[in-house]
């Protein structure tokens, strides 16, 4: 009971939040259940809030929306929300992005305010205890600084479909040179790239462009059309990391002894995984990425098997030979010049 209580909130939150209402289909998205139970809830809501309106989209598709202020009374802010979106804010100015950091900490102070008066000093009271008893674990890695203010330039040309005038360096030759860029997406990850084309090119796949790269960007006074048929997250779904490769069937094998951790991990959206008689495990997917593969495979040690691609096994053995060659030689880390 309690449950379907809050999948009611949950949907007035939505239909209050839309500007274009939600359909039976959205609402079935939203919370995974049968067409009939999503119609009841619909009910549900309109039998609770009255105000309930049918949107006019012109569309087949029914949809229905909530007028702002409707469930207002109804919103409690945590101090478990508030201090989420603090760790995230940290974690990302640890990361180097400072732009999202300070947007996410606007929010929150937004969100302080619409506590009720009679429960302010309590929220922020156990907000301030959270924040003392929990922290973050560092990841190892790169953690590239952006120049301040980048994102906003970027995202200004992603949501004005703006040209930007980009001073790029060369992640190799440190070479700056000027470039045009239309801005089709982001891509955040252990490095975070710009998904852009050159300004008047008939290329039909985007470019990456690391944001730790970007000297310098500037919106243009020039418009341009966003190409049809990129969806970004089919795009990054190619591949294991962000670069770009044909797609290719991958099959790895990890050994009992580290199964039960393999099984926890995430590999690909891909991936299918497989429980085998001795206690293995093997995990399959579909994507590009061989060296970004090989690199990830360093992880597991001698825990790891790759079945499929032949080529990818090959370059994962040279990279080990590489490596057992330098150490044996007593010469430089092992791995210089394979950083992502």
């Amino acid at each position: 009971m309690y449950a379907r209580a809050e999948d009611i909130l949950r949907i007035a939150l939505l239909m209050e939040g839309s500007h274009g209402g939600m359909s039976l289909q959205d609402i079935q998205s939203e919370l995974k259940v049968e067409r009939r139970t999503a119609e009841r809830l619909r009910d549900a809501v309109g039998r609770l809030f009255p105000a309930m309106e049918l949107v006019s989209t012109g569309e087949r598709v029914r949809r229905w929306r909530l007028p702002r202020g409707s469930t207002n009374r109804l919103v409690e802010v945590t101090a478990i929300e508030l201090e989420e979106l603090a760790l995230t804010a940290d974690r990302l100015r640890m990361e180097g992005m400072a732009d999202r950091a300070s947007a996410l900490e606007t929010l929150r102070a937004k969100l302080s305010v619409l506590a009720r008066p009679d429960r302010r000093a309590r929220v922020e009271t156990d907000y301030e205890a959270l924040l003392e008893s929990e922290g973050h674990a560092l990841r190892p890695g790169p953690r590239p600084t952006l120049p301040d203010g980048l994102l906003d330039t970027l995202r200004q040309g992603l949501l004005g479909l703006r040209v930007l005038d980009v001073v790029y360096r060369g992640r190799v030759s440190r070479h700056a040179k000027s470039l045009r860029l239309e801005p089709h997406g982001l891509l955040f990850g252990q490095r975070h790239y710009l998904v852009a084309y050159e300004a008047g090119s008939v290329s039909v796949e985007p470019k990456l462009y690391a944001l730790s790269n970007i000297v310098s960007a500037q919106p243009a006074n020039e418009t341009f059309t966003r190409r049809a048929g990129l969806a970004l997250n089919a795009y990054a779904e190619r591949a294991f990391g962000v670069y770009q490769e044909k797609p290719f069937d991958v099959i790895w094998r990890f050994s009992p002894d580290v199964a039960a951790d393999a099984r926890e991990y995430h590999f690909h959206p891909t991936e299918r995984k497989r429980d085998l008689p001795d206690g293995s495990l093997e995990v399959t997917f579909t994507a590009g990425g061989e060296l970004e593969m090989a690199w990830h495979l360093f992880t597991w040690g001698a825990g790891v098997t790759v079945l499929t691609p032949a080529s990818l096994r090959a370059r994962y053995a040279g990279m080990l030979r590489s490596a057992l060659d330098t150490i044996e030689a007593g010469g430089v880390t092992p791995g210089r010049g394979c950083i992502p």
